[in-house]
């Protein structure tokens, strides 16, 4: 039996094989690769290999706006993970424009705080803290007014603040979301 490590170096082989046997195979099948990218993007996403994940999800995303359009679930949901990619990556200036069209696409939808809450994390990584707050805040009351305290969303989004507090040497705000935390987290158990 393989170990947990030796699996993740087969898939990674697997996936590197794959990936340079992809370009033109499915030429008249636009669904199928669009999945097989989505899949062999998202693989490489939770391997950590941010990088070798990008050029996958932007083409599955971009076959999926050409089959479904822009506004559709799966067009919708590859590039919201494209964006964390770019994010993970370092490559900031990108994750940044797809994230502002998510949330201008998206409105009051039900996805639109968790993209703000992921912008929030892309101007934290670059220092802009006067930008994260408020957004962290909105995904805050947000979630509370639609899902509730106890969502893991909310969880993230107020470990966010108490991060950024810490970060932004404002240790008095980050005490004040860490004595909330566990209280939402309590009632969640």
């Amino acid at each position: 039996m393989p170990t947990r490590k030796e699996s993740f170096i087969g898939i990674s082989n697997l996936q590197i094989s794959w990936s340079t046997n992809l370009e033109g195979k499915f030429q008249d099948q636009p669904v199928v690769e669009a999945d097989i990218r989505w899949q062999l993007g998202m693989a490489y996403y939770v391997l950590g290999h941010y990088k070798a994940s990008i050029p996958h999800l932007a083409r599955s995303y971009q076959l999926r706006r050409e089959l479904f359009g822009e506004k559709r679930s799966p067009t919708s949901y590859t590039k919201n993970y494209l964006a964390l990619a770019y994010l993970k990556a370092g490559q900031f200036s990108e994750a940044e424009g797809l994230f502002d069209e998510l949330i201008e696409a998206r409105q009051q939808g039900p996805n639109t705080l968790g993209t703000k809450n992921d912008l929030a994390v892309l101007y934290k990584e670059q220092g802009d803290y006067d930008k994260v707050e408020p957004l962290l805040l909105e995904a805050v009351e947000g979630h509370r007014i639609k899902i509730g305290d106890t969502h893991p969303h909310i969880l993230e989004s107020m470990k966010n603040l108490i991060t950024l507090y810490k970060a932004w040497n404002k240790p008095e705000k980050a005490k004040e979301w860490r004595v909330e935390l566990p209280q939402a987290e309590n009632t969640r158990k």
